[in-house]
């Protein structure tokens, strides 16, 4: 082997490194975008909930007690639940 061929040859292993870390790097990028996007998409749930709650708040009464308290019930369960799972992301 002559020192030409093993100057390419350690290039071209150089060049499939940087491949390698060039694609770890946009698989953690990917991995921050998605991690975000899935944060955001569970924050939009507990706005959608805090507006659900506030509405049946105006409502109360017009509704029966048990049913105003069957709903309130849910949807705070469900909220807290979709903060348990933002707090972990």
């Amino acid at each position: 082997m002559t020192k030409d061929t093993q100057k390419s040859s350690k290039l071209s292993r150089n060049s499939d490194c940087n491949e390698i870390d060039s694609n770890s790097r946009k698989s953690v990028s990917e991995r921050i975008t998605d991690s975000v996007a899935e944060k955001q998409k569970i924050n939009q749930q507990i706005m959608q909930i805090e507006l659900k709650l506030s509405l049946l708040r105006t409502r109360k009464g017009n509704m029966q007690e048990s049913e105003y308290q069957k709903q309130m019930s849910e949807l705070i369960s469900q909220r807290a639940k979709l903060k348990r799972l933002s707090s972990i992301n």
